[in-house]
């Protein structure tokens, strides 16, 4: 049991941290919607609507976005935001309580994810604590998250360390790399395709610069 705690007290900080970030931007319960704000949760609701009578999302979404009709689902990839905000929608059924659940677990998984990736660099758990919050509260993730809503890349920011830390394992000759680094690349490119293709370069950009050092 003693050997849990560390564990125990890391986790109960980053889900302190989540809810505490979370919590003013639901105050009063409302939540106040931007454009891309209105536009993920059209696709979001088309994606609930689909999934809560047993079908796939169609292509073109017919609720929101000012009834023309566009195809955002068919264009944007919608799985990765659904696993965070659909998901408690189909369980708690209350749209409101839903987004704040989905806020609170992105938050949470962001911050686990960076843990995980500093748990490769330091073995000082003060230090990988600290890291993983600063990742998870910083000024851009929670513009993201808050000032714009770009659910989509914010839930690509959250996996990114997963693909350095598969990286990371890769370079190392450690076991568990591709499958860290097919998951990160996985759900970023099922939310975001223009942060796919920065990392994708950035990785490119990155084994050149091993070749070059040969190693």
């Amino acid at each position: 049991m003693a050997s849990r705690r560390p564990l125990l007290l890391t986790l109960t900080i980053f889900v302190i941290t989540a809810v505490i970030v979370t919590l003013p931007a639901f105050s009063g319960n409302f939540l106040k919607l931007t454009m891309d704000g209105g536009i993920h949760l059209s696709r979001l609701e088309s994606v609930f609507g689909a999934f809560s009578v047993g079908k796939l999302p169609p292509l073109v979404n017919f609720i929101g976005l000012g009834n023309h009709v566009n195809a955002f689902n068919g264009m944007y990839p919608w799985f990765s935001t659904a696993l965070f905000f659909t998901l408690p929608r189909l369980i708690l059924g209350n749209s409101m309580q839903s987004m704040f659940i989905g806020y609170i677990l992105l938050n949470l998984v962001t911050m686990l994810n960076a843990y995980l990736l500093v748990k490769e660099l330091s073995s000082d758990n003060i230090v990988r604590i600290f890291s993983a919050v600063f990742y998870g509260v910083n000024a851009y993730h929670l513009t993201l998250l808050f000032s714009r809503e770009a659910l989509g890349e914010a839930v690509a920011y959250t996996f990114a360390p997963l693909v350095i830390l598969g990286c990371l394992r890769i370079w190392n000759r450690r076991n568990k790399g591709p499958i860290y680094l097919a998951i990160g690349m996985g759900m970023i490119a099922n939310s975001h395709v223009i942060s796919l293709f920065l990392i994708f370069l950035l990785l490119i950009m990155l084994e050149v610069v091993r070749i070059i050092l040969k190693k």
